[in-house]
Order: C-alpha cells, then structure tokens, then sequence
C-alpha cells in the first residue's frame, strides 16, 4: 500500500512488519516509521504522523482487528 501525502512530496508505504518506510522525494532520502510516529532508521527523522497512524492501521484493518 503505497500512499502520496496530500502536500508534501512525500511517499508512505506499509511494509510487512508493520513500518512505515517514508520517501521524500525533493530531499532524496527515506526513513522507517512505527505506528506512533517513532523514527525507527533511515536519514529522514520526522513524517506526519496522522498520516503514519492511517498508513500502519491499514495493516489491522486489512487483517480485521
């Protein structure tokens, strides 16, 4: 599940442990997120995180919890 951010040029995308991997792509970098919005790895440190919460909760509505 691929999401745009609906201002910024950035991409979210669920991947199967349940992280968000975050590209931004004016600065060329990309980070791991957890569901609260916590900055797991990468270069970029901050992501919206009502978007990041929406994103990972995809991943419990998708297996109906």
């Amino acid at each position: 599940m691929k999401v745009p951010h609906p201002l910024l040029n950035q991409i979210f995308e669920l991947q199967p442990d349940g992280t968000v991997r975050v590209d931004d792509l004016d600065a060329g970098t990309c980070g791991f997120f957890d569901r609260s919005g916590r900055s797991v790895s990468g270069e970029l440190r901050y992501a919206d995180p009502q978007l990041l919460l929406w994103v990972a909760g995809a991943m419990h509505r998708a297996q109906g919890r």
